[in-house]
């Protein structure tokens, strides 16, 4: 986990950025009855909706082997919360040891920014599916 939020550091200058937006970045919050590893909100500044960017959110949750019902269950917290709080849900990361077939096939099917992060035995990450980033958004 703490690995993970080091990548999002140097690739993202993630914590900085969000501070940037007037945003704020929550730990081991638990939201809709899902523990998550991490919430960040961003709020876009008073220029930025002339630009097209929104105010977002972005979880991140520890599920060693997520199956579909998990998946489901940190969407529905996701997307109530951000409907509470009238954000668009930037991204939503599940960290995972394993993933069955059922459930990647399930992730690939959502109409939101899913993503399953496992870490190989290099180091480097499989990031399933691959969302490249957006530069209105983090990560």
């Amino acid at each position: 986990m703490d690995r993970y939020l080091r990548y999002l550091e140097k690739e993202y200058g993630f914590s900085k950025r969000v501070k940037k937006r007037r945003g704020k970045i929550l730990r081991n919050v638990e939201i809709g009855g899902v523990q998550f590893a991490l919430y960040a909100e961003i709020r876009k500044r008073f220029m930025d909706g002339l630009r097209g960017r929104k105010s977002y959110s972005f979880y991140l949750a520890r599920i060693p082997e997520p199956g579909v019902k998990d998946i489901d269950r940190v969407v529905s917290a996701a997307r109530k919360n951000s409907s509470e709080k009238n954000l668009e849900i930037g991204r939503i990361v599940i960290l995972a040891d394993s993933i069955s077939d059922e459930a990647y096939e399930h992730v690939l099917r959502l109409d939101l920014p899913v993503q399953i992060v496992m870490e190989m035995e290099d180091g480097t990450y499989d990031f399933i599916p691959f969302i490249g980033p957006r530069p209105d958004l983090l990560p």
